[in-house]
């Protein structure tokens, strides 16, 4: 009896052929499910892509973590960090609101082609500026107005060791 030796090439081929033709089918079926999923399943489908998507942002923080303890340290970190760049962000933007109500209040002033400008888009933005530029201070000074540093957050001021 003689065994027939076949082209590994075409067997390869053939293999890729039929799991491609059944993800197909499989993926096919499926749609047609989801057709007929309430309203419960639906939301259960997205909730878990969703924590699905955003579990694998935060994987290389949690790989290069020394454990839970480690992972929660690095957690606070970023959050500080965070905290400081969202601080910046909201000076600069009360900033840029000010000025466009003191540039405003410039154009109002000119005789003729900008009378029109009214008194709220004067001091509105200029209202508001100050109140973006005071959140982003209190965000940047919190902790250092009583002698706190990075090193000493969760440690009383003025306590030993």
């Amino acid at each position: 009896m003689v065994n027939k030796v076949k082209n590994p090439i075409n067997l390869i081929t053939n293999i890729g052929r039929k799991a491609h033709i059944s993800a197909q089918m499989k993926a096919a079926d499926c749609l047609a499910q989801a057709a007929s999923f309430n309203r419960f399943q639906r939301i259960l489908m997205v909730s878990s892509a969703a924590v699905t998507f955003l579990g694998t942002l935060f994987l290389p923080a949690a790989l290069y973590a020394d454990g839970l303890a480690d992972m929660t340290d690095k957690f606070g970190t970023q959050a500080s960090d965070i905290k400081g760049d969202v601080g910046k962000m909201f000076a600069a933007g009360g900033f840029c609101c000010a000025g466009y109500g003191g540039w405003n209040w410039i154009r109002k002033g000119r005789e003729g082609d900008r009378s029109q400008i009214e008194g709220k888009q004067i001091f509105v933005p200029i209202l508001g500026g100050a109140v973006l530029g005071a959140i982003g201070t209190v965000m940047l000074k919190t902790g250092q107005s009583i002698g706190l540093t990075d090193g000493d957050h969760g440690k009383v001021p003025g306590a030993g060791g």
